[in-house]
């Protein structure tokens, strides 16, 4: 075990089956990583028309986070498994890739990093669409933009809702932790964990983290949110949400 991270308290915001990994880079860097799911994954049960949305036969099946690989794969075998051998499959990032992997899919295409909506759109393949087909796996209430920027260059594009992210129901007993701390980080991989964070935090405990804690943020968007929020510390900005790239911005705080 190395002391890089010695004195530093890491609260580790990502959904519990999400976290651990991460967590256990934090301590063997000997840091203390503090569990603190501010988001929570339910799978969403399919009503028909959902199920004939995965039906609809689609040039291109788009995987938009490892929670759609894990939650949408099942679904897709059961209403619709010829889809995955007759649809070209693409993995919005280097998680959803490992995770269609592990499930036995190799995906076609896989943009670069950011892995993000935008890296998708600016691939070869995504450029002249007119007329070719879309089906987007996702969680309920994420951003529109990569639909629109299909639909705006000719794609036919259908999304279907395979989860929804909730707030967990919780003690902030692991905030009050965190206010002890010397040195505090915050690791926030979206938009909507950062705003949960805030509505799970007290009054006392949101002042403190605007006015003590540093923010590790994945890309501009998180790190602009932080910013409109008022926090005193310039977030820490990691290329991508990938467990390796996060830890390795941390540790540029250093």
């Amino acid at each position: 075990m190395s002391s890089e991270l010695s004195g530093i308290d890491v609260l580790v915001t990502r959904p519990v089956h999400q976290a651990e990994a991460f967590c256990l880079l934090v301590e063997l860097a000997g840091g203390q990583a503090i569990r603190f799911p501010v988001i929570e994954i339910k799978p969403i049960a399919l009503d028909a028309a959902a199920e004939y949305g995965l039906q609809k036969s689609a040039d291109y099946l788009i995987f938009i986070s490892a929670n759609a690989v894990r939650l949408g794969v099942d679904e897709m075998r059961r209403v619709a498994p010829e889809r995955l051998e007759q649809s070209r499959v693409i993995a919005i990032g280097k998680a959803t890739a490992h995770g269609l992997q592990s499930v036995g899919i190799v995906p076609d295409l896989v943009p670069p990093s950011p892995y993000n909506s935008e890296s998708l759109l600016g691939l070869p393949e995504m450029q002249k669409i007119s007329g070719q087909r879309f089906t987007i796996i996702k969680g309920k209430g994420g951003r529109t933009y990569l639909m629109e920027q299909l639909r705006a260059r000719g794609g036919i594009v259908h999304e279907v809702d395979i989860y929804v992210r909730i707030k967990p129901q919780q003690s902030n007993a692991a905030l009050s932790k965190l206010t002890e701390s010397q040195r505090a980080v915050v690791s926030v991989t979206s938009v909507k964990g950062l705003h949960y964070l805030f509505e799970m935090a007290s009054v006392e405990q949101a002042e403190w983290l605007k006015q003590h804690a540093y923010f590790l943020v994945p890309g501009e968007r998180v790190a602009e949110a932080t910013r409109d929020l008022h926090i005193r510390h310039a977030p820490i900005i990691a290329e991508n949400a990938t467990d390796q790239v996060m830890f390795a911005a941390l540790l540029k705080l250093i």
